[in-house]
């Protein structure tokens, strides 16, 4: 949780000494060259990079929590469920024993702090027997 907080608090340093270095221009217009300076066109390539590694270690730190917290639920089995997180946005797929388990499983992610959204796409799997 401390690695999540520590993310977002650099995602928003960095967003507002952005927003402070365009408002103090000399007021040229400058023409972006890709998608990601189209965004946020007066950032140096190295502030760039360091946005892209402080929102990938939010989205790490994210999934984690929600693992986590799947994990820790009586009665799912999450061996088969894979999480993925992105900008507070999780999506749960997989497999498991039950359409219950897998509507649990989303609503356990729901109550993560920090999560925005869940998609669920765990898919319900019988057991065979042999």
């Amino acid at each position: 949780m401390t690695i999540l907080k520590t993310s977002f608090g650099l995602l928003v340093i960095l967003t507002s000494l952005n927003g402070y270095a365009q408002s103090s221009g000399a007021g040229g217009a400058s023409e972006p060259t890709n998608g990601l300076a189209a965004s946020q066109p007066d950032m140096a390539p190295s502030d760039v990079k360091a946005t892209k590694k402080a929102e990938k270690l939010a989205n790490r730190a994210l999934q984690s929590d929600v693992r986590r917290a799947l994990s820790r639920t009586k009665g799912l089995n999450i061996a088969n469920v894979t999480v993925q997180a992105r900008g507070g946005d999780i999506v749960l797929e997989g497999y498991m024993q039950n359409q219950t388990q897998a509507d649990q499983a989303a609503e356990v992610a729901k109550g993560v702090k920090g999560v925005t959204s869940v998609k669920n796409r765990i898919r319900v799997r019988s057991t065979m027997t042999s």
